[in-house]
C-alpha cells in the first residue's frame, strides 16, 4: 500500500532556536495519527510542513499528489472573528469545494448539513460566526474542515476552548470517520483522549517515538 504521507530523517526550524529533527515516519490510507508533545516541540509547524505552508530544513516530506484538495484542516489558532459577516451555514459550507463558491451544488448542501448534524451547530446555522462563544466556533470551524476532508482530516488541538461535553464527543466523532475510512491526524497535548481510537503516535522530543499506541504505552 502507498503511504499518503511519508518522512526520511525530517528536519524543520520552527523558530530562531529551535528545531524539529530526525522525523520518521508514515500515514497510510486508513490511519489514525495522533502527533503528541510538549509546548513548543514543533508539532504545529509538522503540520503546517505537510500542508505545504512552512518550508522543511533538510530530509525528505513526500505528501501524495492524490491529496490535493482532499484534505481538511482545522488550525490551533483562527484569526480573530470579530468583525467576521458570515452566518455559521456559510461558513461550514465554504468548506466543502472552495473553487464552487457560492454556486453551491445539493450534494455540497448535504455534505455541510451532514457535518452540522454531527457537530450539533444545525439549530445555530443562521447564527453570525462573529457571535458564537470561542467553543461554538470551534465547533464551526470543525464541521467545515469536515467538509473539505475528503481523504485526510488534520487537526491542531481539536478540543482546545470546547466544553467537557463536546470535548467527550469529538473522539467518538473521530473514530466513526477514521472508521468508515477517512485517514486522520490530530494533535493533542492529551493523549489518552486519542489513546483507544490512534493506530499509531508520533512522540516528538528529545527522542522521538513513532509507532504502536501499544508501544508508546509501554514507554510510558
Amino acid at each position: 500500500m502507498k503511504a499518503l504521507i511519508e518522512c526520511e530523517n525530517l528536519v524543520i526550524k520552527h523558530s530562531a532556536n529551535l528545531t524539529v529533527k530526525d522525523l520518521n515516519f508514515k500515514v497510510f490510507p486508513g490511519d489514525f495519527l495522533v502527533i503528541c508533545g510538549a509546548n513548543g516541540c514543533g508539532k504545529t509547524t509538522l503540520l503546517r510542513a505537510i500542508l505545504g505552508l512552512h518550508p522543511i530544513s533538510s530530509g525528505t516530506l513526500r505528501v501524495d499528489s492524490s491529496l490535493k484538495g482532499q484534505i481538511g484542516y482545522l488550525p490551533q489558532q483562527v484569526a480573530s472573528a470579530e468583525y467576521f459577516p458570515a452566518s455559521v451555514g456559510e461558513v461550514i459550507m465554504s468548506g466543502c469545494t472552495p473553487s464552487a463558491f457560492p454556486f453551491f451544488t445539493g450534494k455540497h448542501r448535504a455534505v455541510a448539513e451532514d457535518a452540522m448534524e454531527k457537530l450539533s451547530v444545525a439549530d445555530i446555522r443562521r447564527k453570525n460566526f462573529s457571535a458564537l462563544s470561542g467553543g461554538q466556533q470551534r465547533r464551526v470551524l470543525l464541521a467545515r474542515a469536515l467538509c473539505a476532508a475528503k481523504k485526510l482530516l488534520i487537526l491542531d488541538e481539536p478540543d482546545a476552548a470546547l466544553d467537557k461535553e463536546s470535548m467527550d464527543k469529538i473522539p467518538l466523532l473521530l473514530g466513526k470517520l477514521n472508521e468508515g475510512g477517512l485517514s486522520v491526524i490530530v494533535v493533542t497535548h492529551d493523549f489518552s483522549a486519542f489513546s483507544e481510537i490512534g493506530k499509531t503516535v508520533l512522540s516528538i522530543g528529545e527522542k522521538n517515538f513513532f509507532g504502536t499506541v501499544a508501544g508508546f504505552r509501554r514507554l510510558k
